[in-house]
């Protein structure tokens, strides 16, 4: 009378993520009965969520030059039973500051997880400079999961600096008067931002208005990416004869420098060579005999020190003179010109002396 029985199968359960799995029952060798359908499938349906993906954060130094790769994991959060797939892209987000093409090389591609696979990585290329900067950053995001979910889809690169300290400093400089005076302020190495200065001169021995034209607080940049800048001072010409003379014009910092750099040298000195000359001319004189003769000695233009200079007579035979006498020759003091004029005594002892 019995027309139905129950066999049972144990399905064993797990947390993997897989397709639905079929397995078949049989029957066979049956015994006062024909089998009109031998065969049963047995369906077994996942219950499981699929595993979740993400992206690591990844820090690289970005050396002097060529490229070092930058290695990014991404992750399945549990093994899955299905073959998994997920796009990706390495580009500059509104919060990066790192330049695609210049800092890394933006990439793309798609990474396949076959069954039991848990781990994947990609790589970007991140470019090595000397250029004096901050770390910068730049992301990697996941997308269009096949058989995952997203759990984090963003990785941050990070690319550090490693061009050390730079300076920027003022130079010395030589100029004839009357030129240019062209101080250059250079930088060390380059950085990623401009570097504004301010130049403010002080007087040495030259003096401003009179040997040259002061400048204070101009404002002087060098450009992101370059290495120096220059500031002109002009020179006052005179026809004064005079030493060479000195000014200074000292540099600082306007803001913020570039991150790297600090000032160096902030005194830079100028020359100012003097290209004046000046002519001694004694005069000649008359004089009644037995009195002094004193001959005015004079510079052609101005001189800023005293200018001293030796005398002496010669013995000269006048037509006038009586025979047998000569003007006895002189020397010694020294004529001290201050101001373009001097005197000379020619007669020390006040008179003619017999020449044998």
């Amino acid at each position: 009378g019995d027309s139905e029985k129950k066999l049972t199968v144990a399905v064993i359960g797990d947390t993997l993520d897989e397709v639905d799995e079929t397995y078949t029952v049989t029957l066979s060798g049956a015994s006062n009965a024909t089998l009109s359908d031998a065969t049963g499938v047995g369906t077994i349906t996942d219950d499981d969520d699929p595993p979740g993906l993400s992206v690591d954060d990844v820090t690289v130094t970005e050396g002097n030059s060529g490229t070092v790769n930058a290695g990014f994991t991404v992750s399945l959060s549990a093994e899955s039973g299905r073959e998994v797939t997920v796009s990706w892209e390495a580009a500059s987000g509104s919060g990066d500051t790192a330049t695609e093409g210049t800092d890394y090389t933006g990439a793309s591609g798609t990474l396949t997880f076959a069954a039991g696979d848990t781990e994947k990585t990609l790589t970007v290329a991140v470019t090595g400079d000397t250029v004096l900067e901050a770390d910068e950053t730049y992301t990697v995001t996941l997308s269009g999961a096949s058989n995952a979910t997203l759990t984090d889809a963003t990785g941050t690169g990070t690319i550090t600096d490693d061009d050390g300290g730079g300076t920027v400093s003022i130079g010395d400089v030589s100029v004839n008067e009357g030129d240019k005076a062209r101080f250059t302020v250079s930088l060390s190495q380059p950085a990623l931002t401009a570097a504004v200065v301010s130049v403010s001169t002080t007087d040495g021995t030259a003096t401003a208005a009179s040997d040259y034209t002061a400048v204070s607080g101009t404002m002087l940049t060098i450009a992101s990416g370059g290495s120096n800048a220059t500031i002109e001072v002009q020179t006052t010409e005179d026809t004064v004869v005079e030493a060479s003379e000195t000014f200074t014009a000292t540099i600082a910092a306007v803001g913020d420098l570039p991150t790297g750099v600090t000032l160096g040298t902030v005194t830079g000195t100028a020359t100012i060579t003097d290209d004046d000359s000046a002519l001694v001319s004694a005069a000649g004189t008359s004089v009644i005999e037995g009195d002094p003769a004193k001959f005015a000695v004079s510079l052609s233009q101005p001189v800023t020190a005293a200018v001293i200079v030796n005398w002496a007579t010669d013995e000269v035979l006048t037509d006038t003179a009586t025979a047998g006498h000569r003007l006895h020759g002189a020397h010694g003091d020294r004529a001290d010109v201050r101001g373009g004029y001097g005197e000379v005594d020619a007669d020390r002892d006040g008179g003619y002396h017999r020449r044998r």
